[in-house]
Protein backbone atom coordinates (compact mmCIF):
# COMPACT_ATOMS: atom_id res chain seq x y z
CA UNK A 1 0.00 0.00 0.00
CA UNK A 2 2.76 2.17 -0.87
CA UNK A 3 2.35 5.38 -3.34
CA UNK A 4 3.74 5.11 -6.98
CA UNK A 5 6.92 6.17 -7.33
CA UNK A 6 9.51 8.14 -9.77
CA UNK A 7 10.21 6.83 -12.87
CA UNK A 8 14.13 6.54 -11.91
CA UNK A 9 13.57 4.56 -8.79
CA UNK A 10 13.89 0.83 -8.75
CA UNK A 11 10.48 -0.23 -7.76
CA UNK A 12 7.81 -0.75 -10.70
CA UNK A 13 5.21 1.78 -11.36
CA UNK A 14 1.49 0.66 -12.38
CA UNK A 15 -1.74 2.09 -12.11
CA UNK A 16 -5.57 1.05 -12.97
CA UNK A 17 -4.56 -1.13 -15.96
CA UNK A 18 -3.51 -4.29 -13.51
CA UNK A 19 -6.59 -4.54 -11.81
CA UNK A 20 -8.64 -3.36 -15.01
CA UNK A 21 -7.03 -6.49 -16.70
CA UNK A 22 -7.31 -9.07 -13.80
CA UNK A 23 -10.84 -8.33 -13.12
CA UNK A 24 -11.56 -8.72 -17.16
CA UNK A 25 -10.22 -11.77 -16.93
CA UNK A 26 -12.22 -12.81 -14.27
CA UNK A 27 -15.35 -12.07 -15.93
CA UNK A 28 -14.44 -13.86 -19.14
CA UNK A 29 -12.62 -11.44 -21.03
CA UNK A 30 -9.40 -13.05 -23.00
CA UNK A 31 -7.51 -12.05 -25.78
CA UNK A 32 -6.63 -8.35 -24.95
CA UNK A 33 -4.25 -6.19 -25.43
CA UNK A 34 -3.88 -2.87 -22.80
CA UNK A 35 -1.59 -0.01 -24.12
CA UNK A 36 -0.74 2.43 -21.26
CA UNK A 37 0.10 6.21 -22.47
CA UNK A 38 0.36 8.27 -19.24
CA UNK A 39 2.21 11.27 -18.08
CA UNK A 40 2.19 13.53 -14.64
CA UNK A 41 1.31 16.48 -13.83
CA UNK A 42 -0.38 17.28 -17.54
CA UNK A 43 -3.11 19.19 -18.39
CA UNK A 44 -6.23 18.46 -20.82
CA UNK A 45 -6.11 21.89 -21.54
CA UNK A 46 -4.48 23.64 -24.42
CA UNK A 47 -0.85 24.64 -21.81
CA UNK A 48 1.66 26.73 -23.62
CA UNK A 49 3.94 26.20 -20.93
CA UNK A 50 4.11 22.51 -21.33
CA UNK A 51 5.08 20.48 -24.56
CA UNK A 52 3.08 17.49 -23.33
CA UNK A 53 -0.59 18.62 -22.80
CA UNK A 54 -3.44 16.18 -23.53
CA UNK A 55 -5.82 18.56 -25.97
CA UNK A 56 -6.57 17.20 -28.99
CA UNK A 57 -5.79 20.31 -30.98
CA UNK A 58 -2.22 20.11 -30.22
CA UNK A 59 0.73 19.27 -32.57
CA UNK A 60 2.77 17.05 -31.27
CA UNK A 61 1.58 16.54 -27.61
CA UNK A 62 0.68 13.85 -25.83
CA UNK A 63 -2.23 12.80 -27.81
CA UNK A 64 -0.15 12.76 -30.63
CA UNK A 65 1.90 10.15 -28.78
CA UNK A 66 -1.00 8.16 -27.81
CA UNK A 67 -2.00 7.79 -31.67
CA UNK A 68 1.56 6.69 -32.73
CA UNK A 69 2.05 4.29 -29.61
CA UNK A 70 -1.43 2.96 -30.97
CA UNK A 71 -0.14 2.86 -34.20
CA UNK A 72 2.83 1.01 -33.92
CA UNK A 73 0.41 -2.10 -31.52
CA UNK A 74 -1.81 -2.04 -34.45
CA UNK A 75 1.48 -2.65 -37.12
CA UNK A 76 2.67 -5.32 -34.52
CA UNK A 77 -0.82 -7.39 -34.36
CA UNK A 78 -1.19 -6.69 -37.74
CA UNK A 79 1.98 -8.54 -38.61
CA UNK A 80 1.35 -11.17 -36.48
CA UNK A 81 -1.66 -12.14 -38.95
CA UNK A 82 -4.52 -10.69 -36.55
CA UNK A 83 -7.11 -8.45 -35.93
CA UNK A 84 -8.32 -6.25 -33.78
CA UNK A 85 -10.90 -3.32 -32.17
CA UNK A 86 -10.55 -0.58 -29.77
CA UNK A 87 -13.70 -1.73 -27.66
CA UNK A 88 -12.91 0.07 -24.39
CA UNK A 89 -10.73 3.30 -23.84
CA UNK A 90 -10.31 4.50 -20.01
CA UNK A 91 -9.32 8.10 -18.99
CA UNK A 92 -7.94 9.05 -15.46
CA UNK A 93 -6.67 12.79 -15.93
CA UNK A 94 -8.50 15.87 -14.51
CA UNK A 95 -6.09 17.28 -11.46
CA UNK A 96 -4.00 19.48 -14.09
CA UNK A 97 -7.15 20.86 -14.89
CA UNK A 98 -8.65 21.91 -11.26
CA UNK A 99 -7.29 25.83 -11.48
CA UNK A 100 -8.80 29.05 -12.63
CA UNK A 101 -7.02 28.89 -16.18
CA UNK A 102 -8.33 25.44 -17.03
CA UNK A 103 -11.66 24.58 -14.88
CA UNK A 104 -13.90 25.93 -17.26
CA UNK A 105 -12.88 24.81 -20.06
CA UNK A 106 -12.71 20.86 -19.04
CA UNK A 107 -16.36 20.45 -20.40
CA UNK A 108 -15.57 21.23 -23.69
CA UNK A 109 -11.89 19.65 -24.07
CA UNK A 110 -13.15 16.17 -23.10
CA UNK A 111 -15.98 15.97 -25.29
CA UNK A 112 -13.38 16.60 -27.56
CA UNK A 113 -11.19 13.83 -26.23
CA UNK A 114 -14.10 11.24 -26.16
CA UNK A 115 -15.18 12.16 -29.85
CA UNK A 116 -11.58 12.28 -31.35
CA UNK A 117 -11.02 8.85 -29.39
CA UNK A 118 -14.18 7.13 -31.04
CA UNK A 119 -12.83 8.38 -34.41
CA UNK A 120 -9.34 8.43 -34.72
CA UNK A 121 -9.61 4.47 -33.30
CA UNK A 122 -12.07 3.60 -35.60
CA UNK A 123 -13.92 2.53 -32.22
CA UNK A 124 -17.48 0.19 -32.78
CA UNK A 125 -20.92 2.66 -31.99
CA UNK A 126 -21.06 0.57 -28.63
CA UNK A 127 -17.48 0.59 -27.41
CA UNK A 128 -17.07 2.28 -23.96
CA UNK A 129 -15.07 5.17 -23.02
CA UNK A 130 -14.79 5.20 -19.18
CA UNK A 131 -14.02 8.03 -16.94
CA UNK A 132 -12.29 7.94 -13.83
CA UNK A 133 -13.79 11.01 -11.93
CA UNK A 134 -11.13 12.77 -9.90
CA UNK A 135 -10.86 14.46 -6.82
CA UNK A 136 -8.40 16.53 -5.28
CA UNK A 137 -10.67 17.63 -2.39
CA UNK A 138 -7.93 15.56 0.37
CA UNK A 139 -5.10 16.99 -1.53
CA UNK A 140 -6.20 21.04 -0.79
CA UNK A 141 -6.76 20.29 2.77
CA UNK A 142 -3.24 19.20 2.77
CA UNK A 143 -2.00 22.34 0.93
CA UNK A 144 -4.43 24.87 2.81
CA UNK A 145 -3.74 23.79 6.44
CA UNK A 146 -0.07 24.23 5.82
CA UNK A 147 -0.76 27.57 4.88
CA UNK A 148 -2.41 28.01 7.90
CA UNK A 149 -6.18 27.98 6.35
CA UNK A 150 -7.44 24.92 7.80
CA UNK A 151 -11.02 25.76 7.51
CA UNK A 152 -10.78 26.98 3.82
CA UNK A 153 -11.99 30.61 4.39
CA UNK A 154 -9.30 32.65 2.42
CA UNK A 155 -10.33 33.03 -1.29
CA UNK A 156 -7.29 30.81 -2.66
CA UNK A 157 -8.53 27.99 -0.87
CA UNK A 158 -12.53 28.71 -1.69
CA UNK A 159 -11.26 29.22 -5.34
CA UNK A 160 -9.45 25.37 -5.27
CA UNK A 161 -12.49 24.31 -4.17
CA UNK A 162 -15.05 25.42 -7.00
CA UNK A 163 -12.13 24.56 -9.55
CA UNK A 164 -12.05 20.80 -8.38
CA UNK A 165 -16.14 21.09 -8.06
CA UNK A 166 -15.90 22.05 -11.86
CA UNK A 167 -14.21 19.44 -13.31
CA UNK A 168 -15.69 16.62 -11.37
CA UNK A 169 -19.47 18.31 -12.69
CA UNK A 170 -18.08 18.71 -16.09
CA UNK A 171 -16.82 14.87 -16.17
CA UNK A 172 -19.91 13.86 -14.66
CA UNK A 173 -21.78 15.31 -17.28
CA UNK A 174 -20.01 14.16 -20.10
CA UNK A 175 -20.86 10.82 -18.90
CA UNK A 176 -24.30 11.52 -18.60
CA UNK A 177 -25.45 12.74 -22.02
CA UNK A 178 -22.47 11.16 -24.15
CA UNK A 179 -23.56 7.54 -25.20
CA UNK A 180 -21.74 4.67 -23.93
CA UNK A 181 -19.58 7.09 -21.77
CA UNK A 182 -18.89 5.79 -17.82
CA UNK A 183 -17.73 7.22 -15.10
CA UNK A 184 -15.85 5.60 -11.89
CA UNK A 185 -15.79 8.21 -8.78
CA UNK A 186 -11.77 8.00 -7.36
CA UNK A 187 -13.55 10.19 -4.19
CA UNK A 188 -14.08 7.23 -1.78
CA UNK A 189 -10.48 5.40 -2.79
CA UNK A 190 -7.65 6.27 0.01
CA UNK A 191 -4.57 8.03 -1.16
CA UNK A 192 -1.07 8.42 -0.24
CA UNK A 193 -1.23 9.56 3.11
CA UNK A 194 1.76 12.65 3.12
CA UNK A 195 0.36 14.49 0.46
CA UNK A 196 -3.17 13.07 -0.03
CA UNK A 197 -3.37 13.09 -3.95
CA UNK A 198 -2.13 10.03 -5.34
CA UNK A 199 -3.79 6.80 -5.13
CA UNK A 200 -2.04 3.92 -3.15
CA UNK A 201 -1.15 1.35 -4.79
CA UNK A 202 -4.29 -1.07 -3.74
CA UNK A 203 -6.83 2.14 -4.57
CA UNK A 204 -4.71 1.69 -7.80
CA UNK A 205 -6.09 -1.64 -8.15
CA UNK A 206 -9.66 -1.01 -6.86
CA UNK A 207 -9.71 1.78 -9.54
CA UNK A 208 -8.82 -0.91 -12.32
CA UNK A 209 -11.43 -3.29 -11.14
CA UNK A 210 -14.21 -1.33 -10.82
CA UNK A 211 -13.50 0.27 -14.27
CA UNK A 212 -13.46 -3.27 -15.37
CA UNK A 213 -17.07 -4.25 -13.93
CA UNK A 214 -18.45 -0.64 -14.74
CA UNK A 215 -18.48 -2.03 -18.27
CA UNK A 216 -18.83 -5.54 -17.28
CA UNK A 217 -21.55 -6.48 -15.07
CA UNK A 218 -24.61 -4.65 -16.77
CA UNK A 219 -25.68 -5.92 -19.63
CA UNK A 220 -26.54 -2.62 -21.05
CA UNK A 221 -23.02 -1.41 -20.36
CA UNK A 222 -21.06 -4.79 -21.69
CA UNK A 223 -18.19 -3.99 -24.09
CA UNK A 224 -18.48 -5.20 -27.41
CA UNK A 225 -18.54 -8.95 -27.61
CA UNK A 226 -15.17 -10.66 -28.99
CA UNK A 227 -15.52 -12.86 -32.06
CA UNK A 228 -12.81 -15.37 -33.49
Amino acid sequence: NTPQRANADEAAIFGPEVGLSRRLYELGRRRIVILKVTGGAVPLAIDNSTPFDWNVNSTNESYQRLKDRAGKLFEDIEAQGSKYSVDGFYWIQGESDSNNAFADLYEQNLRDLVAAAKTDFDMPDDAKFVIGQTDVTQNNGVIYDFAGDPDCTTQPCIEAAANNAKVRAAQAKVAADTDNVEIVDTAPLARVEWEKIHLTNVSQLELGKRFAEVTELSEDNKLPAQDS
